[in-house]
């Protein structure tokens, strides 16, 4: 996980990192990892599938199960996060950004890409993205990771399946991709993790 921990060490305050994972067990590693350098983050769930899918990690995994939440467009409860606030697709969420107890390094910003799953356009995460000063934001997606969103952050993290996953581990290739003199140009490392955490 060399690129990730190097992307995160070097993150200063206001920076946008954007991670798109191909599965859960991958999103729920590097999640724990960067609470573990970083302290709890703030969740900010994107719909009830967001909600569902931290739910389903909290009662498999035992991670997350402490901090703070603030669910956007999701009536479901989440279990093992304080939900701190809750608020509906159509509010104002760059009036909301500004808003939230930034107490927290890290604000993870999940499930964007369920909005559109459920009828809802990007516009209200892209507007929470711009707005956006404090803190450390990493948005994450599980799945294709809608290319509308690229712009709008300072690092894009493309995660992998690996060709060597095996019955007691799976293998993850994680690329950083960046633009030098209009081309793009691309690092990689792999890591293992083990199965059934």
């Amino acid at each position: 996980m060399e690129v990730i921990q190097n992307v995160f060490n070097k993150a200063e305050n206001g920076e946008r990192v954007m991670i798109s994972f191909p599965d859960m067990v991958s999103f729920f590693t590097v999640m724990k990892w960067l609470s573990e350098q970083f302290g709890d983050p703030l969740w900010v769930l994107w719909t009830d599938a967001a909600v569902e899918r931290i739910n389903y990690l909290g009662k498999k995994f035992g991670f997350p199960v402490s901090g703070n939440a603030v669910t956007i467009g999701a009536k479901k409860d989440c279990y093992y996060l304080d939900v701190v606030a809750r608020y509906d697709v159509y509010d104002d969420v760059g009036r909301l950004i500004k808003t939230l107890p930034l107490e927290n390094v890290l604000i993870i910003s999940f499930g964007v890409n369920f909005l559109e799953i459920f009828g809802q356009s990007l516009s209200k995460a892209i507007e929470f993205i711009i707005e956006h000063e404090n803190g450390i934001l990493c948005t994450c997606t599980v799945g294709e990771a809608p290319n509308i969103l690229f712009p709008f952050h300072d690092t894009f993290i493309e995660i992998k399946s690996g060709d060597e996953s095996y019955l007691a581990y799976r293998s993850y290739i994680a690329k950083l991709r960046f633009s030098v003199d209009g081309g793009t140009v691309e690092m990689g490392d792999t890591f293992l993790v083990r199965g059934e955490q």
